[in-house]
């Protein structure tokens, strides 16, 4: 029998084998249903999408955004352990504006490095997030192209965070943002209401159901 600290030996060994290889992750999507948007509604759609790519490109890691087809975009960064994080923020961003602003998205990871154009290479992380947005069926908006448990995790984040209200994108996304998140206090006086407020809106937008799933992710390194 392999002993408990045994046990946590292998582990924490094969979590940083997985981490040696795990090294970028990619997400590409498309403003959901974008035809039926007006033009100031997409305008707002594609400032919201740099704003999150902002929020995600100060957390530290190497990361990259391009633009294409009109209504679709790519982000790849090598901090592979944040994808699902990357993902609610761009959600966050754009349900701020309006519920009826979002996007569809496929998330990958794999091994590499980022390379010097994002919007061109064929790189195998690259095309696995491009195939798996090309198959991506309503109502899923959401989809862990690797497949495996993260598929599950994938289908769950998406279901929660796509029936946000613009409150509780609003209020939930100065949480996601930042890796060091501000007091319900602070997010309390930023948009003048009370603390009490705050938390009621958080409860209701799943946010520490979706705190333990992040951090989780976050803290293991478990993408495969």
């Amino acid at each position: 029998m392999v002993s408990f600290s045994n046990r946590n030996r292998y582990r924490l060994q094969n979590a940083l084998l997985l981490k040696a290889h795990m090294t970028l992750t990619v997400l590409t999507g498309d403003i959901a249903k974008s035809t039926t948007l007006s033009p100031d509604q997409f305008d707002a759609a594609l400032r919201a999408l740099a704003d999150a790519f902002a929020d995600i490109s100060g957390w530290g890691a190497p990361a990259k955004m391009s633009k294409h087809r009109g209504d679709g975009w790519q982000i790849a960064s090598e901090a592979p352990n944040e994808a699902f994080r990357m993902a609610l923020v761009i959600r966050a961003h754009l349900r701020s504006i309006s519920p009826a602003i979002d996007t569809r998205l496929a998330i990958s990871t794999g091994s590499g490095t980022l390379p010097e154009a994002i919007e061109t290479t064929s790189d195998a992380t690259f095309v696995l997030s491009g195939q798996c947005l090309d198959q991506m069926k309503d109502p899923i908006r959401m989809s862990y192209a690797n497949g495996g448990p993260l598929q599950a995790v994938a289908l769950m984040i998406d279901h929660i965070s796509s029936s946000w209200t613009e409150t509780q994108a609003k209020t939930i996304l100065p949480f996601l943002r930042s890796l060091t998140p501000p007091t319900q206090k602070q997010v309390a006086d930023l948009f003048g209401v009370s603390r009490q407020s705050v938390g009621k809106t958080l409860d209701a937008a799943a946010y520490h159901l979706l705190l333990e799933v992040l951090h989780t992710l976050e803290e293991e390194t478990v993408y495969a």
